[in-house]
């Protein structure tokens, strides 16, 4: 299962429920750049595919969240 909210002004913070883990936080500001920070590599492995996967099924729907992301950024 992935999540995800926008933040004012900044990041798409998406939240996955990795199998075992438990919630891993990933955050992206452009589209198919994703960055998470966790001491556990194939857990972070795992959230991250979860987390392009849901992005790439949702891609019209984030597309509108990353053009004003990139529009707050040309400012």
């Amino acid at each position: 299962m992935v999540i995800f909210e926008v933040k004012p002004g900044g990041p798409i913070v998406f939240t996955a429920d990795v199998e075992g883990f438990g919630l891993v936080t990933v955050t992206s500001r452009r589209p198919r750049i994703f960055n998470g920070r966790l001491m556990n590599p194939p857990v972070l492995r795992s959230a991250l595919e979860m987390v392009e996967q849901y992005a790439d099924d949702h891609k019209d729907e984030l597309a509108e969240h990353y053009g004003l992301i990139a529009k707050q950024d040309a400012a």
